[in-house]
């Protein structure tokens, strides 16, 4: 019963030392995340995943054009000057 007793006490201390590289892995994770996440946010990172590509949808949606709004407005179908006569001359 003295080898059985070893071993399970063996194990027993396995299982403590994953359960603190866990811990130990999970606050360095949280670490570099904070960290990665307040650089990003000093960068503009986020801000311009979205804000960039919305800019080109925004002036598809208002003017049928793959560019900015400011841009698309001048090409906006309703822009053209197009004049049809009817009346022979």
């Amino acid at each position: 019963m003295k080898g059985l007793r070893k071993v399970t006490t063996q194990h027993a201390q396995q299982r403590g030392q994953v359960i603190i590289e866990m811990v130990l892995l999970l606050v360095l994770m949280i670490g570099l995340w904070g960290t990665f996440s307040k650089f990003a946010k000093q960068k503009k990172w986020f801000e311009s995943l979205v804000s960039g590509p919305w800019q080109n949808m925004a002036g598809m949606i208002e003017s049928g054009v793959w560019e900015p709004p400011q841009k698309a407005i001048s090409k906006h179908p309703n822009n053209f000057n197009r004049v049809v006569s009817l009346k022979e001359q």
